[in-house]
């Protein structure tokens, strides 16, 4: 008989037949720990097992892919095959459009992945309920025995026990997660910036995560808000993640109209053809000194929802330009020269910016820093816009419903302004 096994057999008589005198605490606090240890062990043995059987699953189908050239299908199995390799759960979700080759594998080992979780979950929870009756018992003999330093360690351990982070997983993910892997909603939140709701389920482990599924639902328009998210990682753009950006602005420069683009102290030409495209010349109006800028108007959350903005544009600054060279994209400068180009940046929220704050385009000159701008010569010359695209791409999100056991609403928050945020450009908050 194994050690782990007769600490388990111990643990049990300590429980069932033996008086709750004849173990000291030493001894039940060793039993306890290797019994959860054999519970750890025999999971993981059978996670083993489980990812060996389905990677050489995956290996079989891959060849086969391989042989017949498909090379989507050999890379969505070789990233699967990673995923498993690297212990990764839950797993992301399939293309919709997928071989059942691939499908019926993947579906066998997730509902087996989710027995032995569960049976895992089952048995450390089990183990601890029996030791913390067992410690509940054991302070009170104690204290009647009038052996108070020990009544207090008995105490203290079961306090240990109670807050231990792996019997907290375990208790969340059997109240959460229902035998054949659906999980159950936690919440309904908002997503700053075109205001979609999401129902958020549990993840596999019985968390909400970045892996949590979302399922759309229907606002107080009655319109439904357009996403493809299937995870809540996709929903507020968390680094590693698949997001579909939001499209802010998306201006083509192919008619007499900037809007919504507005242009300061700044002359247009448009539809001006130049190197086989079409777009807007601009030049510096030498009577009006000062910054000479392109507005892209509130495309920056406020500080309230931080989010990450993608800004790019389509320009061109021909070779002859002597004083000035390119543009000035929010720090970023873009500045080559003599055919069309496209360059782009990254912008956040402003920390003290209370209202959506716009993203500037200025012009870059060739002046050296602390010489003077020839503005009758600046004049002369042009830099050529074709578009403008800005678009979010994290997002923070706020709690429109807390929801309990079955889907049951607990709290409402209609109010936006009052809503709990969740999520903070692209990541959960602590809490």
């Amino acid at each position: 008989m194994t050690l782990l096994k007769f600490s388990g057999i111990l643990l049990l008589a300590a429980l069932t037949a033996l008086p709750a005198s004849a173990l000291t605490l030493a001894e039940l606090e060793k039993s306890y720990d290797d019994k959860q240890s054999e519970i750890r062990l025999e999971k993981d043995k059978s996670l083993i097992g489980l990812s060996e059987g389905y990677l050489g699953a995956l290996a079989r189908i891959m060849t086969k892919y391989q042989r017949a050239g498909h090379l989507d299908e050999v890379l969505l199995v070789k990233d699967e095959m990673k995923d498993i390799s690297n212990g990764k759960w839950p797993l992301l979700a399939l293309p919709k459009k997928i071989s059942l080759e691939v499908a019926e594998p993947r579906k066998l080992y997730l509902k087996k992945r989710i027995e032995i979780d569960q049976n895992a979950a089952r048995q450390t929870a089990k183990t601890a309920d029996k030791m913390l009756a067992l410690l509940e018992k054991q302070s009170v003999n104690l204290t009647k025995a009038g052996d108070l330093q020990q009544a207090l360690l008995a105490r203290q351990i079961k306090a240990d026990i109670e807050s231990n982070p792996t019997l907290a997983s375990s208790r969340k993910l059997l109240v959460n997660v229902m035998t054949d892997g659906r999980s159950k909603p936690a919440l309904r939140i908002r997503r700053y910036g075109d205001n979609i709701e999401m129902i958020v389920r549990y993840d596999m482990r019985g968390k909400v995560s970045m892996d949590s599924p979302v399922s759309n639902v229907e606002e107080k328009d009655k319109t439904v808000g357009d996403t493809t998210a299937t995870v809540l990682g996709e929903f507020i753009g968390t680094e590693g993640y698949n997001v579909t950006p939001l499209r802010l602005i998306n201006k083509t420069f192919d008619g007499k109209d900037p809007s919504p683009i507005a242009l300061a102290r700044i002359i247009p030409t448009f539809q001006s053809n130049i190197s086989e495209n079409t777009g807007v010349g601009l030049s510096i109006d030498p009577k009006e000194e000062g910054n000479w800028y392109i507005r892209i108007p509130r495309v920056n959350p406020p500080a309230s929802a931080p989010g990450t903005i993608r800004i790019s544009c389509r320009y061109f600054v021909p070779k002859d330009n002597k004083e000035i060279v390119g543009f000035l994209l929010s720090g970023t400068e873009l500045n080559q020269r003599g055919k069309w180009a496209t360059g782009e940046t990254i912008t956040q929220s402003q920390p003290d910016s209370e209202e959506p704050s716009n993203g500037i385009i200025y012009f870059l000159f060739g002046a050296e820093s602390g010489e003077k701008i020839n503005l009758a010569k600046a004049s002369l010359e042009k830099v050529y816009l074709h578009s403008i695209k800005a678009e979010q791409i994290k997002f923070s999100a706020f709690v429109v419903q807390r929801l309990g056991a079955n889907g049951v609403i607990t709290e409402t928050f209609e109010d936006p302004a009052k809503q709990p945020r969740f999520a903070t450009n692209g990541e959960l908050l602590a809490n």
